[in-house]
Protein backbone atom coordinates (compact mmCIF):
# COMPACT_ATOMS: atom_id res chain seq x y z
CA UNK A 1 0.00 0.00 0.00
CA UNK A 2 2.96 2.11 0.76
CA UNK A 3 4.15 1.55 -2.57
CA UNK A 4 0.86 2.52 -4.40
CA UNK A 5 0.87 5.83 -2.05
CA UNK A 6 3.98 6.79 -3.88
CA UNK A 7 3.23 6.07 -7.26
CA UNK A 8 0.21 7.72 -6.99
CA UNK A 9 1.96 10.88 -5.14
CA UNK A 10 4.88 10.14 -7.97
CA UNK A 11 2.06 10.58 -10.88
CA UNK A 12 0.21 13.74 -9.86
CA UNK A 13 3.27 15.76 -9.42
CA UNK A 14 4.25 14.62 -13.18
CA UNK A 15 0.81 15.62 -14.10
CA UNK A 16 1.28 19.35 -12.15
CA UNK A 17 4.75 19.39 -13.68
CA UNK A 18 2.98 18.79 -17.21
CA UNK A 19 0.98 21.26 -16.44
CA UNK A 20 3.65 24.03 -15.50
CA UNK A 21 5.44 23.34 -19.02
CA UNK A 22 2.52 23.52 -20.96
CA UNK A 23 1.69 27.28 -19.10
CA UNK A 24 5.24 28.17 -19.86
CA UNK A 25 4.78 26.79 -23.53
CA UNK A 26 1.62 27.99 -24.65
CA UNK A 27 0.71 30.91 -22.22
CA UNK A 28 -1.84 31.67 -19.43
CA UNK A 29 -5.28 32.21 -20.75
CA UNK A 30 -7.83 33.91 -18.50
CA UNK A 31 -11.53 34.39 -18.61
CA UNK A 32 -12.98 36.91 -16.50
CA UNK A 33 -15.67 39.26 -16.43
CA UNK A 34 -14.68 42.87 -16.15
CA UNK A 35 -16.76 46.27 -16.08
CA UNK A 36 -19.51 44.34 -17.84
CA UNK A 37 -17.38 42.66 -20.83
CA UNK A 38 -15.91 39.12 -21.91
CA UNK A 39 -12.47 39.65 -21.83
CA UNK A 40 -10.04 36.92 -22.56
CA UNK A 41 -6.55 37.95 -21.37
CA UNK A 42 -3.49 35.89 -22.46
CA UNK A 43 0.12 36.30 -22.33
CA UNK A 44 0.16 38.32 -25.35
CA UNK A 45 -2.11 40.78 -23.46
CA UNK A 46 -4.50 40.64 -25.84
CA UNK A 47 -8.05 41.75 -25.14
CA UNK A 48 -11.63 40.58 -26.68
CA UNK A 49 -14.33 43.25 -25.73
CA UNK A 50 -18.05 41.51 -27.31
CA UNK A 51 -20.41 44.24 -28.36
CA UNK A 52 -23.11 42.69 -27.01
CA UNK A 53 -21.83 42.79 -23.35
CA UNK A 54 -22.04 46.76 -24.39
CA UNK A 55 -25.94 46.69 -25.25
CA UNK A 56 -25.51 45.97 -28.96
CA UNK A 57 -28.82 43.96 -30.11
CA UNK A 58 -27.73 42.79 -33.53
CA UNK A 59 -31.00 41.94 -34.70
CA UNK A 60 -31.33 44.55 -37.57
CA UNK A 61 -34.02 47.11 -35.56
CA UNK A 62 -32.28 48.75 -32.94
CA UNK A 63 -29.64 51.45 -33.66
CA UNK A 64 -26.40 49.35 -32.51
CA UNK A 65 -24.21 52.57 -33.34
CA UNK A 66 -23.98 53.64 -29.36
CA UNK A 67 -23.02 50.23 -28.18
CA UNK A 68 -20.60 49.45 -30.41
CA UNK A 69 -18.77 52.98 -29.86
CA UNK A 70 -19.05 52.22 -26.23
CA UNK A 71 -17.25 49.10 -26.86
CA UNK A 72 -14.55 50.63 -28.46
CA UNK A 73 -13.84 53.75 -26.45
CA UNK A 74 -13.96 51.16 -23.17
CA UNK A 75 -11.18 49.24 -24.80
CA UNK A 76 -9.58 51.87 -25.47
CA UNK A 77 -9.50 53.20 -22.37
CA UNK A 78 -8.27 49.50 -21.14
CA UNK A 79 -4.85 49.50 -23.55
CA UNK A 80 -6.85 48.51 -26.99
CA UNK A 81 -7.75 44.90 -28.23
CA UNK A 82 -10.14 43.42 -30.38
CA UNK A 83 -13.80 44.78 -30.52
CA UNK A 84 -15.75 41.51 -30.98
CA UNK A 85 -18.92 41.69 -33.20
CA UNK A 86 -20.66 37.97 -33.14
CA UNK A 87 -22.65 36.73 -36.28
CA UNK A 88 -25.83 39.22 -36.65
CA UNK A 89 -27.19 42.67 -38.34
CA UNK A 90 -26.07 45.94 -36.81
CA UNK A 91 -27.92 48.46 -37.31
CA UNK A 92 -25.76 51.35 -38.25
CA UNK A 93 -27.79 55.16 -37.86
CA UNK A 94 -24.62 56.84 -37.67
CA UNK A 95 -20.41 56.58 -37.73
CA UNK A 96 -18.61 53.55 -36.41
CA UNK A 97 -14.94 55.52 -34.93
CA UNK A 98 -12.51 53.08 -34.40
CA UNK A 99 -9.94 54.37 -32.05
CA UNK A 100 -5.70 53.49 -32.49
CA UNK A 101 -4.75 50.27 -31.39
CA UNK A 102 -8.57 49.01 -31.97
CA UNK A 103 -9.31 45.98 -34.09
CA UNK A 104 -13.24 45.87 -34.91
CA UNK A 105 -13.49 42.08 -35.92
CA UNK A 106 -16.90 40.52 -37.22
CA UNK A 107 -17.14 36.68 -37.12
CA UNK A 108 -18.11 36.02 -40.74
CA UNK A 109 -18.02 37.79 -44.22
CA UNK A 110 -18.29 35.92 -47.38
CA UNK A 111 -21.86 36.36 -49.14
CA UNK A 112 -22.68 36.97 -52.61
CA UNK A 113 -26.74 38.58 -52.74
CA UNK A 114 -28.36 39.29 -49.62
CA UNK A 115 -25.88 38.53 -46.29
CA UNK A 116 -26.76 35.61 -44.48
CA UNK A 117 -24.92 34.23 -40.94
CA UNK A 118 -22.44 37.09 -41.41
CA UNK A 119 -21.62 39.84 -39.32
CA UNK A 120 -23.41 42.60 -41.31
CA UNK A 121 -23.56 46.38 -40.88
CA UNK A 122 -26.53 47.46 -42.18
CA UNK A 123 -26.07 51.03 -42.91
CA UNK A 124 -28.68 53.40 -42.20
CA UNK A 125 -26.29 57.30 -42.92
CA UNK A 126 -27.88 60.22 -41.33
CA UNK A 127 -26.42 62.31 -44.48
CA UNK A 128 -25.37 61.67 -47.68
CA UNK A 129 -22.75 62.99 -49.90
CA UNK A 130 -24.31 65.64 -52.63
CA UNK A 131 -21.70 64.56 -55.10
CA UNK A 132 -19.43 62.12 -56.30
CA UNK A 133 -16.42 63.06 -53.34
CA UNK A 134 -13.79 62.71 -55.81
CA UNK A 135 -10.86 62.54 -53.14
CA UNK A 136 -13.21 65.34 -50.74
CA UNK A 137 -13.49 63.73 -47.39
CA UNK A 138 -16.81 63.22 -45.96
CA UNK A 139 -18.16 61.22 -43.20
CA UNK A 140 -18.02 57.25 -43.40
CA UNK A 141 -20.28 54.52 -41.86
CA UNK A 142 -17.00 53.29 -40.53
CA UNK A 143 -14.38 55.85 -39.64
CA UNK A 144 -10.47 54.45 -39.16
CA UNK A 145 -7.72 56.37 -37.55
CA UNK A 146 -3.95 55.19 -36.77
CA UNK A 147 -3.56 51.41 -37.11
CA UNK A 148 -7.14 51.32 -36.53
CA UNK A 149 -8.34 47.90 -38.15
CA UNK A 150 -11.54 46.66 -39.55
CA UNK A 151 -12.58 43.13 -40.70
CA UNK A 152 -14.23 39.58 -41.16
CA UNK A 153 -17.73 41.81 -41.81
CA UNK A 154 -19.88 42.61 -44.47
CA UNK A 155 -21.49 46.44 -44.82
CA UNK A 156 -25.19 46.55 -46.85
CA UNK A 157 -27.02 49.49 -47.43
CA UNK A 158 -30.64 48.84 -47.25
CA UNK A 159 -32.45 51.50 -48.76
CA UNK A 160 -30.14 51.95 -51.24
CA UNK A 161 -32.74 52.16 -54.82
CA UNK A 162 -31.27 51.19 -57.74
CA UNK A 163 -34.08 53.41 -59.73
CA UNK A 164 -33.43 56.43 -57.25
CA UNK A 165 -29.88 55.58 -56.39
CA UNK A 166 -28.55 57.77 -52.91
CA UNK A 167 -25.18 59.30 -52.75
CA UNK A 168 -24.12 58.00 -49.47
CA UNK A 169 -20.81 58.89 -47.68
CA UNK A 170 -18.61 55.86 -47.83
CA UNK A 171 -19.21 52.58 -46.22
CA UNK A 172 -14.83 52.85 -44.78
CA UNK A 173 -12.84 55.78 -45.06
CA UNK A 174 -10.21 57.77 -42.05
CA UNK A 175 -7.07 59.37 -41.68
CA UNK A 176 -3.81 58.10 -40.23
CA UNK A 177 -1.09 55.47 -40.79
CA UNK A 178 -1.14 52.20 -41.20
CA UNK A 179 -5.24 51.55 -41.40
CA UNK A 180 -6.20 48.58 -42.35
CA UNK A 181 -8.98 46.67 -44.08
CA UNK A 182 -9.64 43.04 -44.27
CA UNK A 183 -11.70 40.34 -44.86
CA UNK A 184 -14.96 42.90 -45.85
CA UNK A 185 -17.66 42.90 -48.71
CA UNK A 186 -19.49 45.96 -49.48
CA UNK A 187 -22.63 44.67 -50.94
CA UNK A 188 -24.09 47.92 -52.26
CA UNK A 189 -22.42 51.09 -51.10
CA UNK A 190 -21.74 54.50 -53.15
CA UNK A 191 -18.44 54.65 -52.24
CA UNK A 192 -16.54 52.00 -50.80
CA UNK A 193 -13.32 52.85 -49.17
CA UNK A 194 -11.96 56.57 -48.94
CA UNK A 195 -8.72 56.47 -48.14
CA UNK A 196 -7.81 60.12 -49.16
CA UNK A 197 -6.48 60.91 -46.19
CA UNK A 198 -7.51 63.83 -44.26
CA UNK A 199 -3.83 64.19 -42.84
CA UNK A 200 -2.32 60.87 -44.70
CA UNK A 201 -3.23 57.83 -45.53
CA UNK A 202 0.20 56.25 -45.83
CA UNK A 203 1.35 52.88 -45.34
CA UNK A 204 -2.27 51.47 -45.93
CA UNK A 205 -3.45 48.14 -46.07
CA UNK A 206 -6.74 46.66 -48.02
CA UNK A 207 -6.56 43.01 -48.14
CA UNK A 208 -9.32 40.50 -49.53
CA UNK A 209 -12.50 42.99 -50.66
CA UNK A 210 -15.06 42.20 -52.39
CA UNK A 211 -18.60 44.02 -53.34
CA UNK A 212 -20.78 45.99 -56.00
CA UNK A 213 -19.33 49.57 -55.10
CA UNK A 214 -22.03 51.91 -57.36
CA UNK A 215 -20.27 55.20 -57.67
CA UNK A 216 -16.94 54.94 -56.36
CA UNK A 217 -15.16 51.44 -55.29
CA UNK A 218 -11.47 52.34 -54.01
CA UNK A 219 -9.82 55.94 -53.87
CA UNK A 220 -6.58 56.99 -52.25
CA UNK A 221 -4.41 59.94 -52.15
CA UNK A 222 -2.42 61.63 -49.41
CA UNK A 223 0.26 58.69 -49.29
CA UNK A 224 3.72 59.63 -48.44
CA UNK A 225 4.89 55.49 -47.92
CA UNK A 226 3.88 52.38 -49.24
CA UNK A 227 0.59 51.31 -49.51
CA UNK A 228 -0.67 48.31 -50.23
CA UNK A 229 -4.05 46.94 -52.18
CA UNK A 230 -4.51 43.00 -52.73
CA UNK A 231 -6.94 41.01 -53.44
CA UNK A 232 -10.23 42.97 -54.51
CA UNK A 233 -12.39 41.91 -56.74
CA UNK A 234 -15.71 44.18 -57.56
CA UNK A 235 -18.71 42.77 -59.78
CA UNK A 236 -22.66 43.15 -59.76
CA UNK A 237 -22.94 40.41 -58.73
CA UNK A 238 -22.25 40.94 -55.22
CA UNK A 239 -25.38 42.48 -55.37
CA UNK A 240 -28.08 41.66 -57.44
CA UNK A 241 -26.74 38.57 -59.91
CA UNK A 242 -28.05 39.17 -63.64
CA UNK A 243 -29.60 42.44 -63.59
CA UNK A 244 -28.88 44.04 -66.44
CA UNK A 245 -30.08 47.48 -65.21
CA UNK A 246 -27.43 47.22 -62.30
CA UNK A 247 -24.97 46.07 -65.31
CA UNK A 248 -25.93 49.54 -67.12
CA UNK A 249 -25.38 51.79 -63.88
CA UNK A 250 -22.21 50.94 -63.18
CA UNK A 251 -20.70 50.95 -66.58
CA UNK A 252 -22.02 54.63 -66.62
CA UNK A 253 -21.18 55.53 -63.17
CA UNK A 254 -18.70 53.46 -61.53
CA UNK A 255 -14.80 54.72 -60.95
CA UNK A 256 -13.49 51.13 -59.56
CA UNK A 257 -10.00 52.34 -58.32
CA UNK A 258 -9.07 56.18 -58.11
CA UNK A 259 -5.40 56.87 -56.67
CA UNK A 260 -3.91 60.68 -56.89
CA UNK A 261 -1.09 60.92 -54.88
CA UNK A 262 1.15 58.01 -53.51
CA UNK A 263 4.53 57.65 -53.00
CA UNK A 264 5.11 53.70 -53.75
CA UNK A 265 1.55 52.44 -54.12
CA UNK A 266 1.23 48.76 -54.57
CA UNK A 267 -1.81 46.73 -56.16
CA UNK A 268 -1.73 42.85 -56.53
CA UNK A 269 -4.02 40.85 -58.02
CA UNK A 270 -7.00 43.58 -58.55
CA UNK A 271 -10.09 43.15 -60.48
CA UNK A 272 -13.56 45.18 -61.60
CA UNK A 273 -15.96 44.17 -64.50
CA UNK A 274 -18.28 46.47 -65.92
CA UNK A 275 -16.59 49.67 -64.86
CA UNK A 276 -16.98 52.83 -66.46
CA UNK A 277 -13.00 53.31 -65.93
CA UNK A 278 -11.43 50.75 -63.95
CA UNK A 279 -7.95 52.68 -62.75
CA UNK A 280 -7.78 56.44 -62.75
CA UNK A 281 -4.47 57.95 -61.93
CA UNK A 282 -5.26 61.20 -60.96
CA UNK A 283 -3.21 64.58 -59.93
CA UNK A 284 -4.16 66.12 -56.48
CA UNK A 285 -3.79 69.12 -54.79
CA UNK A 286 -0.76 67.24 -53.26
CA UNK A 287 0.50 65.34 -56.19
CA UNK A 288 0.23 62.11 -58.24
CA UNK A 289 1.49 58.57 -58.11
CA UNK A 290 4.28 56.39 -58.83
CA UNK A 291 3.49 52.45 -58.05
CA UNK A 292 3.68 48.83 -59.10
CA UNK A 293 0.53 46.86 -60.03
CA UNK A 294 0.82 43.52 -60.78
CA UNK A 295 -2.43 41.26 -61.46
CA UNK A 296 -4.94 43.75 -62.45
CA UNK A 297 -8.03 43.42 -64.92
CA UNK A 298 -10.48 45.09 -65.72
CA UNK A 299 -13.26 43.85 -67.79
CA UNK A 300 -15.90 45.27 -70.61
CA UNK A 301 -15.13 48.48 -68.96
CA UNK A 302 -15.47 52.19 -70.44
CA UNK A 303 -11.74 52.74 -69.65
CA UNK A 304 -9.76 49.76 -68.20
CA UNK A 305 -6.97 52.28 -67.44
CA UNK A 306 -6.74 56.59 -67.45
CA UNK A 307 -4.01 58.12 -66.70
CA UNK A 308 -4.20 61.75 -66.36
CA UNK A 309 -0.68 62.26 -64.17
CA UNK A 310 1.94 60.36 -62.64
CA UNK A 311 5.13 61.01 -61.00
CA UNK A 312 8.21 60.84 -63.07
CA UNK A 313 8.81 57.30 -61.94
CA UNK A 314 5.39 56.59 -63.75
CA UNK A 315 3.33 53.83 -63.22
CA UNK A 316 3.99 49.82 -63.65
CA UNK A 317 1.96 47.60 -64.84
CA UNK A 318 2.79 44.16 -64.82
CA UNK A 319 1.04 40.87 -65.95
CA UNK A 320 -2.83 42.80 -66.18
CA UNK A 321 -5.89 42.46 -68.56
CA UNK A 322 -8.30 44.65 -70.02
CA UNK A 323 -10.75 44.00 -72.01
CA UNK A 324 -12.91 47.25 -73.69
CA UNK A 325 -16.75 47.17 -73.89
CA UNK A 326 -18.62 48.32 -76.79
CA UNK A 327 -18.28 51.62 -76.11
CA UNK A 328 -15.30 52.26 -74.87
CA UNK A 329 -13.32 55.26 -76.57
CA UNK A 330 -10.13 53.89 -75.56
CA UNK A 331 -8.95 50.62 -73.33
CA UNK A 332 -6.00 52.51 -71.83
CA UNK A 333 -5.35 56.09 -72.52
CA UNK A 334 -2.85 58.06 -70.92
CA UNK A 335 -3.55 62.19 -71.21
CA UNK A 336 -0.25 63.39 -69.50
CA UNK A 337 2.47 60.87 -67.30
CA UNK A 338 4.20 57.76 -67.98
CA UNK A 339 2.92 54.60 -68.22
CA UNK A 340 4.86 51.10 -68.22
CA UNK A 341 3.14 48.02 -69.66
CA UNK A 342 4.53 44.90 -69.59
CA UNK A 343 3.18 41.55 -70.08
CA UNK A 344 -0.13 42.58 -70.84
CA UNK A 345 -2.99 41.44 -72.92
CA UNK A 346 -5.44 43.81 -74.26
CA UNK A 347 -8.40 42.79 -76.24
CA UNK A 348 -12.13 43.40 -76.66
CA UNK A 349 -15.07 44.53 -78.71
CA UNK A 350 -14.61 48.25 -78.33
CA UNK A 351 -14.67 50.47 -81.49
CA UNK A 352 -11.24 52.21 -81.10
CA UNK A 353 -7.98 52.12 -79.65
CA UNK A 354 -6.43 49.53 -77.68
CA UNK A 355 -4.05 52.60 -76.30
CA UNK A 356 -4.72 56.22 -76.88
CA UNK A 357 -1.63 58.18 -75.95
CA UNK A 358 -3.05 62.06 -76.03
CA UNK A 359 0.27 63.05 -74.32
CA UNK A 360 3.33 61.37 -72.03
CA UNK A 361 5.20 58.51 -72.15
CA UNK A 362 4.01 55.12 -72.99
CA UNK A 363 6.21 52.13 -73.05
CA UNK A 364 5.06 48.62 -73.94
CA UNK A 365 7.21 45.77 -73.82
CA UNK A 366 6.00 41.99 -74.46
CA UNK A 367 2.44 42.43 -74.51
CA UNK A 368 -0.60 40.90 -76.76
CA UNK A 369 -2.69 43.02 -78.66
CA UNK A 370 -5.21 40.55 -79.54
CA UNK A 371 -8.20 42.89 -81.61
CA UNK A 372 -9.36 46.16 -81.33
CA UNK A 373 -11.28 48.59 -83.75
CA UNK A 374 -13.99 46.21 -83.96
CA UNK A 375 -11.54 44.38 -86.94
CA UNK A 376 -11.70 47.18 -88.75
CA UNK A 377 -8.13 46.81 -90.55
CA UNK A 378 -7.86 50.73 -91.13
CA UNK A 379 -7.57 51.37 -87.33
CA UNK A 380 -4.75 51.39 -84.82
CA UNK A 381 -4.08 49.38 -82.02
CA UNK A 382 -2.17 52.05 -80.29
CA UNK A 383 -2.63 55.76 -81.46
CA UNK A 384 0.16 58.06 -80.47
CA UNK A 385 -1.20 62.02 -80.95
CA UNK A 386 1.98 63.65 -79.03
CA UNK A 387 4.62 62.13 -76.24
CA UNK A 388 6.94 59.76 -76.11
CA UNK A 389 5.96 56.65 -77.13
CA UNK A 390 8.15 52.89 -77.00
CA UNK A 391 6.95 49.59 -78.20
CA UNK A 392 9.45 46.40 -77.73
CA UNK A 393 8.47 42.57 -78.29
CA UNK A 394 4.83 42.93 -78.57
CA UNK A 395 2.48 40.38 -80.75
CA UNK A 396 -0.55 42.37 -82.53
CA UNK A 397 -2.58 39.46 -83.90
CA UNK A 398 -5.06 41.90 -85.97
CA UNK A 399 -4.12 42.32 -89.56
CA UNK A 400 -4.43 45.90 -90.84
CA UNK A 401 -2.55 48.95 -88.96
CA UNK A 402 -0.97 48.01 -85.96
CA UNK A 403 0.28 51.65 -84.46
CA UNK A 404 -0.37 55.11 -86.07
CA UNK A 405 2.10 58.20 -84.96
CA UNK A 406 1.97 61.32 -85.62
CA UNK A 407 4.50 63.94 -86.48
CA UNK A 408 5.66 65.09 -83.40
CA UNK A 409 5.73 61.99 -81.37
CA UNK A 410 8.92 60.89 -80.36
CA UNK A 411 9.02 56.80 -81.08
CA UNK A 412 11.00 53.96 -81.11
CA UNK A 413 9.43 50.67 -82.08
CA UNK A 414 11.35 47.36 -82.49
CA UNK A 415 10.89 43.68 -82.30
CA UNK A 416 7.30 42.95 -82.67
CA UNK A 417 5.50 41.29 -84.55
CA UNK A 418 2.73 42.31 -87.23
CA UNK A 419 0.57 40.30 -89.61
CA UNK A 420 1.61 42.54 -92.45
CA UNK A 421 4.92 44.43 -93.24
CA UNK A 422 6.32 46.47 -90.00
CA UNK A 423 5.86 49.52 -93.13
CA UNK A 424 2.29 49.01 -93.76
CA UNK A 425 1.77 48.15 -89.69
CA UNK A 426 3.02 51.33 -88.47
CA UNK A 427 2.17 54.43 -90.36
CA UNK A 428 3.40 58.05 -89.32
CA UNK A 429 1.39 60.84 -90.09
Amino acid sequence: MKILSFRRKEIVIMFFLLAIAVVLAYGNTISTDVGGTNIMESSTNISIYNVLNFGAIANGKVDDTKAINSAISYATEHGGGIVWLPVGDYKIDGTIFVSPGIVLEGAAWRTMGMPSNTTTILAYPSSTSTKSSFLKPVMPTIALSDGAVVKDLVIYYPKQDLNNVIPYPPAIGGSGNMMTVENVTLINPYIGIDFMGGDNSSLHYIKNVYGCPLHIGIEIDNCFDIGRVENVHFNPNFWQPGNVELENYIHNNLYAFIVGRSDWEYFLNTFVWGAKVGYLFEQTSQGACNGNFVGIGSDWSGRAVWVKASQPMGIQIVNGEFVGSPVCPAVIQVDSGKLLLSNCTIWGPMPKEDILLNNGTVMVNGCNFENWAAGANDLPAIKAISGKLIVNGSYFAQSGIAIEIQADVLSSITGNIFQLPESQAVVKK
